[in-house]
């Protein structure tokens, strides 16, 4: 059972969480207090100075905070989530997944998993993402540097630059005064709504598909285009296939029906198997011991998923998501039922006091590279 402090603030205090070993949970609640939760209290270090807070938690960290709270962050071991904040956050590195929705925005340095964003109010930005990264209804700018696997962009106000590994799909205005700078390793699909002014600029290493008025439905693997005077401009690349067209236009649906689906599936199948195998296990181990290897090992095995199911689709040379040639993405191949099995071992290692946490985790890490 967790225990927990409260510190009393003002309406806006400056929040910086130096160090967490494992998750961190940031909620924004009504109130003049700070409320930090960890398994044990002997698990954190807070100082206090007025409304300047300073703290570093041994262990999973739970913090709710005023929604104006001013909150930084320097390095989180596990998952980052956070919600109802009205001020922009910065973390400088997260090692799990971040989920972030109703925030004021964000600066991230580097994040190991993957990238969610719902509902921000000011700019969001992210140096790498080491998955996938989904971002929706953001009313300032968007810049991903890289991400390593599959991305999706839509209800953005301001500019938009990102750079990923796997598919890219982006629904955005078709007029708006601003530029949307897009890189994909994979196929890439661009959905626009509305009356469409904008000039482009596009290179596809497979097929294209440019569903415009005035545009050829099918061309060069580049080139350049202006439908009307030109207010959005959109630079675009893609490794795979390109789309871009209406939101109603032919392969819209298509590319949508297919991305991500097979992998979802396949994740889901897998995870389950881990599930069972990890609670079968751990009887030996303390319970944040537990906790923090059987995450990474899910963590872990939803990566190599995500790899597969990219090295495969090009592998087979399964025809274009956005060309309309149908049929699902190939499934990984058996090296996952394998990399499976490396990772429960791990697990099992530490069970029987063979290996230390810190140990399997760095294990865990050599495993996935």
């Amino acid at each position: 059972m967790s225990q927990q402090k409260t510190l009393e603030v003002g309406s806006q205090p400056e929040i910086h969480l130096s160090r967490v070993r494992m998750d961190l949970n940031i909620s924004g609640e009504p109130g003049d207090v700070v409320t930090v939760e960890a398994r044990r209290i002997e698990d954190l270090s807070i100082d206090q100075a007025g409304d300047r807070i300073t703290i570093a938690s041994e262990s999973t960290c739970r913090l709710r905070v005023p929604p104006q709270a001013r909150i930084s962050i320097g390095d989180v071991g596990g998952d980052l989530r956070a919600s109802q904040l009205e001020e922009p956050m910065a973390a400088e590195s997260v090692g799990g997944d971040a989920s972030l929705k109703h925030i004021g925005g964000i600066q991230l340095g580097s994040l190991g998993g993957d990238l969610k964003i719902a509902r921000a109010n000011a700019a969001c930005s992210a140096e790498t993402v080491g998955g996938d990264a989904k971002v929706k209804d953001v009313e300032g700018s968007v810049k991903i540097g890289a991400a390593g696997g599959n991305l999706s962009i839509g209800g953005v106000a301001g500019e938009v630059a990102a750079s990923v590994g796997g598919d890219a799909l982006y629904e955005g205005d078709g007029s708006s005064p601003r530029s949307v700078r897009l890189e994909a390793g994979g196929d890439l699909a661009v959905k626009l709504d509305g009356e469409l002014s904008l000039q482009a600029e596009y290179s596809a290493g497979g097929d294209q598909v440019i569903a415009l008025p005035g545009a050829p439905s099918e061309g060069n693997r580049s080139g350049q285009l202006r439908i009307g005077d030109g207010a959005l401009w959109l630079s675009l690349r893609a490794g795979g296939d390109l789309f871009v067209g209406a939101k109603s236009a032919d392969g819209a649906e298509a590319f949508d029906e297919d991305f991500g689906a097979s992998i979802a599936t396949l994740v889901g199948e897998k995870m389950a198997e881990v599930e069972m195998a990890i609670s079968s296990m751990g009887a030996g181990m303390d319970l944040a011991s537990r906790d923090e290897i059987s995450r990474r090992v899910r963590q872990v095995v939803r990566r190599a998923m995500a790899r597969q199911e990219r090295q495969a689709r090009r592998r087979t040379k399964v025809k274009p998501l956005v060309s309309l040639a149908g049929g699902a993405s190939a499934a990984p191949n058996a090296s996952i039922h394998d990399s499976n099995e490396e990772h429960l071992r791990v697990l099992k290692m530490v069970e029987e006091g063979k290996l230390s946490v810190d140990d399997a985790e760095k294990l865990l890490e050599a495993l996935e590279n």
